[in-house]
């Protein structure tokens, strides 16, 4: 009985060695494939980051230029709506400061007199 133990022991070992280096190949195989794959990944996510950094850098440059294109505005419209422009302007055409108001009287609900 022991021979024949013997005899299958050598064939038993190479079996298990054979399937032991196929499992290991397969997962070196698996790892590789999964290193790549993550690899691959930070790749498209730093790029996708990136990116959105560009976008946010160029739409503050936007904010910051309208801001102050605002602030321009705002300061030409207040010195055209100033109370010297607009009292030059009077005096340009000529109005005159009024010293008494004279009101119509009309009778009962007319508006208008023949």
């Amino acid at each position: 009985m022991n021979y024949a133990l013997s005899l299958l022991s050598p064939s038993v070992s190479k079996i298990f060695s054979l399937t032991f280096r196929l499992k290991l190949k397969y997962f070196w195989i698996f790892s590789l494939t999964l290193t790549l794959s993550l690899m691959f990944f930070y790749i498209f996510q730093q790029n996708s980051l990136i990116s959105e950094g560009y976008s946010i850098q160029k739409y503050q440059r936007n904010l910051n230029k309208l801001s102050e294109e605002t602030k321009t505005l705002e300061f030409n419209f207040s010195q055209t709506n100033s109370l010297n422009l607009i009292k030059s302007e009077i005096d340009e055409l000529g109005f005159e400061k009024v010293d008494r108001v004279h009101y119509l009287k009309t009778s009962g609900s007319q508006i208008v007199k023949e």
